[in-house]
Formats: structure tokens, C-alpha cells, sequence
């Protein structure tokens, strides 16, 4: 199995904003961990998935590249990007999906620095969480300042994406498209297990910000 690449030294303590990389497979709890930590503690989240989103809504930075590579297939009845058509196209045929990824992931990578160094200009000084399944195969492009991976077992996160309105099988091929980002091997700095309650990931996710301001020198909002 390949190894993932080195992540670069994260940011020198006490010189923020500081970028916290979430990292998890669909249906670990990883996005709501960071709505937990953002709505106790103020911080802002980065959602790598809103921006893939948006770089292939009209007038985004991706969308000519989809609609070369995969065509009217893809296309909605008013010329927009059907992200459903989208994604039964390439969940489940690696190379579509390497495809679409090659399109989008530098616009989005693009977004996550300039939105980065926008809050930095502001002044702000604190934690920023990037919620991003794809961060395993981003860490030699982006300087973090930790990297956590937020787990559960397959059944667990089965029935979380069953209860978001996919059906068995378009959840399964979700699950098997992201193999590729070998979690398993991911360093992390901090491993959260979340198969249980959401009252126990509130817990989590509350050591984990004071664990995170502790090291990165940031004060915590109680």
C-alpha cells in the first residue's frame, strides 16, 4: 500500500490563525464535530465539500473543466451541474472520479488558502477547522497546524449515510470510492472514535479544543 506523503512542520506556536485539519470518511461524524466545536467555541469551519460544491456551481472556478471531461450527462434541464447525475457518474469508476478530482480539488485547495490568509489579514489569530474528507491526499500542500481523524465502523457509518436519504447501495459505493484515501494510514495528532451518542461526541469534541488550544498556544472559549 502507498505511503501518504509527508505533511510539512505545522505553523510555530503563537503565530495564528492556526488550520486544523478534520479528516474522516463519510459518515464518521467528522462535519459534526466541527458544528459542535464552532457553535461552542466561535471558531470557523471550512467545509472543503461546500466548496466543491460551489467550484462547480455556475460561474465556479471547476465547472468548464466537469463539463469537458464528462459532457451533457451531467448537466441539469436548466444547464446547471446536476451533482446527482455527477455523482452516480463517478462513484464506483475510479478514474471518473480521479477525473472530476484533478478538475476540482486545486480550485478548492485555492479557497481554503485565500480564505485562510482573508481571516489572517482581518486580524484573527485562533483556530480554523478544514472539514475535508480528501485532507490525506492534500497533506503535502496545505501547513496545518494539527490533523485529526475522527473514525467509526462500517455498520455505524452504513446507517448514518442510509439516514441521510441515500439508499443502501448508492451509500456502499460512497463508502468504497474513499478506500483510496487510506484513512488507516493517515498520522494523525489526535484519533477520535465516534460510534456512539451524539452527547459523547460533544465530549470529544470539547477535549479535543482544549487539547488544541493548549498546544497551539490559543486561548479557550468556555
Amino acid at each position: 500500500m502507498p505511503s501518504l506523503p509527508e505533511r510539512p512542520a505545522p505553523t510555530s506556536v503563537g503565530t495564528g490563525p492556526f488550520l486544523v485539519g478534520i479528516t474522516g470518511s463519510i459518515g464518521s461524524g467528522k462535519s459534526l464535530l466541527c458544528r459542535i466545536v464552532a457553535e461552542k467555541h466561535g471558531c470557523p469551519v471550512i467545509d472543503a465539500d461546500r466548496l466543491g460544491h460551489e467550484a462547480i456551481d455556475p460561474g465556479g472556478a471547476a465547472r468548464d473543466a466537469v463539463i469537458a471531461r464528462f459532457g451533457d450527462a451531467v448537466l441539469g434541464s436548466g444547464g446547471e451541474i446536476d451533482r446527482a447525475r455527477l455523482a452516480a457518474l463517478v462513484f464506483g469508476d475510479a478514474l471518473a472520479l480521479a477525473a472530476l478530482d484533478s478538475a476540482s480539488h486545486p480550485v478548492i485547495l485555492a479557497e481554503v488558502k485565500r480564505r485562510v490568509a482573508s481571516l489572517k489579514a482581518s486580524g484573527y489569530a485562533g483556530i480554523i477547522l478544514l472539514d475535508a474528507a480528501v485532507l490525506p491526499a492534500w497533506l503535502d500542500r496545505l501547513r496545518l497546524g494539527a490533523l485529526v481523524l475522527v473514525r467509526a465502523t462500517p455498520n455505524v457509518r452504513l446507517h448514518r449515510i442510509e439516514a441521510r436519504g441515500l439508499n443502501r447501495e448508492e451509500a456502499r459505493r460512497r463508502i468504497a470510492a474513499q478506500e483510496r484515501l487510506l484513512f488507516e494510514d493517515v498520522r494523525a495528532d489526535r484519533t477520535i472514535d465516534n460510534n456512539g451518542t451524539r452527547e459523547s461526541l460533544e465530549r470529544a469534541a470539547e477535549a479535543l479544543w482544549r487539547e488544541l488550544a493548549a498546544r497551539l498556544g490559543v486561548p479557550g472559549r468556555s
